[in-house]
């Protein structure tokens, strides 16, 4: 995967992902820490298209929160993407193809 293909805010929240599992001792960087980026990079478009939707934004950031808290921990090692979240950037760049 190419991250210079990605949009500079598309790249930030990757950023932001890598850095909370790195804070939380999380050697992969699962769909849950890129949802939980998102959530928190871009305070205004993502929270209003999902309260568009009937989505409770609160809530949701709370079972993301919780869900990021049950990865497993591994003291040191590098962070890199899981298998799944290797799989969805893919089909994100294929999107920009």
């Amino acid at each position: 995967m190419n991250l210079n293909k990605l949009t500079i805010k598309t790249q930030e929240v990757i950023a932001q992902a890598q850095q909370d599992a790195m804070a939380n001792d999380q050697q992969f960087i699962e769909n849950g820490h890129i949802l939980k980026a998102l959530l928190h990079t871009d305070k205004d478009l993502t929270p209003h298209l999902l309260k568009k939707i009937g989505v409770n934004t609160e809530h949701i950031k709370t079972l993301i929160a919780k869900e990021v808290e049950s990865y497993p921990k591994v003291h040191g090692g590098q962070t890199q993407f899981s298998q799944p979240t290797a799989k969805t950037l893919a089909k994100a760049e294929n999107f920009l193809s």
